[in-house]
């Protein structure tokens, strides 16, 4: 009975180790991506040179050299407090253009305002990178109960 206890907690440890380092290798190409590497401006800084309330957008001094993607979300400051919020709508090395959340009345946006990356990268993005983290996070739990079954077999 011991033995058939421990034969079953190794093979829960073996599959857990196996299906761990499966999706290590399927995320491989995602390293590359992940915010460590990439350099994500979350929280970055910047500020509004331009804004045209005609094409209501504005060109914020945040680029890809700072890591940011298309969709990202930034928060526009005066004196510390979000006067409004939008969306990234096209990048370049060291700028951007933003353009603002519907129902931003115009003239709230004023050059010279901070600019803070509030989230970066687009909904499926993000989406992508929470259902990484749960798949492991299973993963992880799964394997420390199997190690745990087996220390009490033990």
């Amino acid at each position: 009975m011991r033995t058939r206890a421990l034969g079953l907690c190794l093979l829960v440890i073996a599959l857990s180790m196996l299906s761990a380092s499966l999706l290590a290798a399927e995320e491989g190409g995602s390293a590359a991506t992940s915010p460590e590497t990439q350099g994500v401006c979350v929280n970055a800084k910047g500020n509004c040179y331009h804004y045209d309330d005609r094409q209501l957008e504005a060109w914020v001094t945040i680029g890809s050299d700072q890591g940011l993607r298309p969709g990202a979300r930034v928060a526009f400051l005066r004196k510390g407090e979000v006067v409004a919020e939008g969306e990234v709508v096209t990048i370049r090395a060291i700028d951007c253009v933003v353009r603002p959340d519907k129902g931003t009345p115009a003239g709230t946006i004023l050059r010279g305002d901070d600019v803070k990356v509030t989230v970066n990268g687009t909904e499926e993005a993000r989406q992508a990178q929470l259902n990484r983290e749960r798949n492991f996070n299973v993963l992880e739990s799964l394997f420390f109960s199997g190690l745990f079954a087996y220390c009490i077999m033990l």
